[in-house]
């Protein structure tokens, strides 16, 4: 485990490669580290504490490995340059949910699961939209459980996603919905 603050105001410290043996990075572990570019995170890291990111101005991206099962509360917040987030596990909780939803309305999200029911009920209809968004990127590789659940909610509010369906050179989404019918 790395503790909360471990290294929260390296100003200087410009890369963190957390050693595969990690299996939590506590609370504002990293925070205020304005010049940290990347992050590397090991297959086995299971948590990332709140703030754990939180105003690393010049992280651009991050992947979250497939083992990571929680996502702290603004973990990534104030990231000003943070342009791209792969989330590779597919057993987060409910608050990383949360926690992805409270990304800046560019950042660029890669995720490969849908928020369970009790996430999906107490978002508002932007993050609704932008999860769906984050699934339309990658809708050749959810598996057809979570398409099914994205399909459903298209299916519900049709009018709000056919310019997202339109700008998608992909339609294998159109495709999966049509075989649903």
């Amino acid at each position: 485990e790395i503790g909360d603050r471990a290294f929260g105001y390296c100003f200087y410290l410009k890369k963190a490669v957390i050693a595969s043996s990690v299996k939590k990075i506590g609370e504002n572990c990293f925070r205020d580290c304005f010049r940290l570019e990347e992050g590397i995170l090991p297959e086995g890291l299971e948590s990332i504490g709140s703030w754990a990111f939180f105003d690393c101005y010049k992280l651009k991206n991050i992947t979250i490995p497939e083992s990571v099962k929680h996502l702290g509360e603004d973990v990534f917040g104030y990231c000003k340059e943070l342009i791209k987030v792969e989330v590779l596990s597919e057993n987060l909780d409910d608050e990383s949910f949360f926690a992805l939803s409270d990304l800046k309305e560019e950042t660029d999200v890669s995720i490969f699961s849908v928020p369970p029911e009790s996430v999906w009920e107490n978002l508002d209809q932007n993050n609704k939209n932008r999860f769906i968004k984050y699934a339309l990127k990658n809708i050749k590789s959810l598996k057809n459980e979570v398409k099914l659940k994205f399909a459903q909610y298209i299916k519900e509010n049709t009018k709000a996603f056919i310019p997202h369906l339109c700008t998608f050179a992909d339609i294998s989404i159109l495709e999966f919905l049509a075989q649903e019918n």
